[in-house]
Order: C-alpha cells, then sequence, then structure tokens
C-alpha cells in the first residue's frame, strides 16, 4: 500500500498527502460524520445519488478537495484528504484535467 496519494491538476503535481500518520479520535469522528452525511444522499456531477457507494463517495469528495484547493481552504483540503487517505487505502493518485468549465477527473488505486 502507498503511503501517498498524489494530486494532480492538468498534469502537474500540486499536493503529495501522507496517509500515514495515525487521526486522532475527533478527526476519525468527523470522517465517520462525513460519511453519515453522504449516506443520505449527494449531488455528483449533476445527479443526485441518493445512496452513494463507497465509490462515489471517493468521487464526491475527491471533486471537494478540488474546490478546497481552488479556494485554498487548507482545512477543507486536510479533511477531504484525510477521508480519502483513510475509506481508500488503495487510492494512489487523484488526476484532473481542467479546460474552462470542464472537469475530468480519474482515480487512480
Amino acid at each position: 500500500m502507498s503511503q501517498q496519494i498524489e494530486v494532480s491538476i492538468n498534469n502537474q503535481v500540486v499536493l503529495q498527502f501522507d496517509r500515514q500518520p495515525r487521526l486522532a479520535g475527533k478527526q476519525r469522528q468527523f470522517l465517520d460524520n462525513m460519511d453519515e452525511d453522504m449516506d443520505q444522499g449527494i449531488d455528483l456531477a449533476g445527479q443526485p445519488c441518493p445512496s452513494p457507494t463507497p465509490f462515489q463517495k471517493a468521487q464526491y469528495v475527491a471533486m471537494t478537495l478540488m474546490r478546497a484547493l481552488d479556494e485554498k481552504d487548507d482545512e477543507l483540503v486536510a479533511a477531504c484528504c484525510s477521508y480519502l487517505g483513510s475509506r481508500h487505502a488503495d487510492l494512489k493518485v487523484i488526476k484532473t484535467l481542467m479546460h474552462g468549465d470542464s472537469i475530468q477527473m480519474e482515480l487512480v488505486f
């Protein structure tokens, strides 16, 4: 298992997140709350997902991560990376291509 998640935008690495450090209890609870909130339904690429799968949740959190990076919201970036790193141990890379309003994302496991 890789200890890093690499995030690239337009083929440029913008973030490497080390998933190795153990999360504190409050952080784990926050991630559990994120899961419970998403269980109530999410909007993924304009489509409602009333009962999202773990992969759909990963896509949603990865998109949220892209928005947080764009807005320079470091706390949200950390939460998204922590979620993806703890819930998807085999996730290696988030590749994002942006062209104007068009966003293509690939999660590499």
